[in-house]
């Protein structure tokens, strides 16, 4: 999801200067990577009071948004698992444990994507609300990519079925 306001038509940087800089607690400064709690800036929560939201909802907004994303980084856990039981298929047994894995991912690949596609339809069709500048919406590159893992992941579940069930002319 990009984010993006014109220039000519930029938010007055006294009410947030960092909220679009990094989240940090000063202007242009970068908090880094951290672990644990979401620490939301001062700047982030006066722009969410300006279209309306408490700073309680943004809280929550920030830590449900946080657990939904973890979720990319299972599935891609788990199509190497699946990979890795596919250079072994020789064996019945991995190629069951196979297809298992496939359709997990293939299942959690399908949500992961489903979230992708709330992430960006959701505040597209809601940045008009926003009455401070001009925010626009515009999609990027993981909505697609995930789409296509998630279409490779089922062909995947597919044809692995064909191995574990000795369909299609493969028998041992």
């Amino acid at each position: 999801m990009l984010i993006s306001t014109p220039e000519r038509e930029l938010i007055p940087p006294s009410l947030v200067p960092s909220a679009l800089e990094g989240f940090g607690d000063s202007p242009g400064s970068c908090i880094g990577p951290q672990l644990g709690a979401i620490h939301i800036s001062q700047d982030v929560l006066n722009l969410a009071s300006t279209v309306g939201l408490s700073p309680e909802i943004v809280d929550i907004l920030f830590n449900t948004l946080f657990v939904i994303l973890v979720l990319h980084p299972v599935a891609a856990s788990l199509s190497f698992v699946t990979f890795i039981n596919s250079l072994f298929l020789g064996h019945h047994g991995v190629s069951i444990i196979a297809l298992i894995f496939s359709v997990l991912t293939a299942l959690v690949s399908t949500f992961v994507f489903a979230v992708d596609l709330a992430v960006v339809m959701v505040p597209k069709q809601n940045v008009g609300k926003i009455t401070l500048g001009h925010f626009e919406v515009a999609w990027g590159n993981a909505v697609w990519m995930t789409l296509v893992a998630t279409i490779m992941t089922w062909v995947a579940a597919v044809l692995l079925s064909a191995r574990a069930c000795y369909c299609c002319g493969i028998r041992r």
